[in-house]
């Protein structure tokens, strides 16, 4: 027994495609505008890093991170607390310095 059926009485094959098809459409289109909007619009935010995520980032050890530090190649920010959060950006730049000296 079928509980939720639709019969379609005067329709064709052909134009029953055709609705669906025009249903569809407007899903993906609705789909792709939701999809636009949902995207994080590119701003000016900064990637902070953790001590340990930098050094990993950088392929070096912590305590190499830290001599770094202490040398000025690499800047290290407190973020409302006593641990240092390091710019991704910064260490881009840090990385290029390293690999033209080498």
């Amino acid at each position: 027994m079928l509980k939720h059926a639709t019969i379609i009485n005067e329709i064709t094959p052909d134009e029953l495609l055709e609705l669906i098809e025009k249903k569809i459409d407007a899903a993906i289109s609705k789909l792709k505008v939701d999809l636009i909007i949902a995207q994080p619009q590119e701003d000016n935010t900064e990637e902070f890093l953790t001590k340990k995520a930098a050094a990993a980032y950088l392929k070096i050890s912590t305590v190499t991170l830290s001599k770094y530090i202490k040398k000025s190649y690499v800047k290290g920010y407190s973020l409302g607390g006593t641990r240092l959060r390091f710019k991704r950006s910064e260490l881009d730049n840090t990385l290029k310095a390293l690999h033209s000296n080498s």
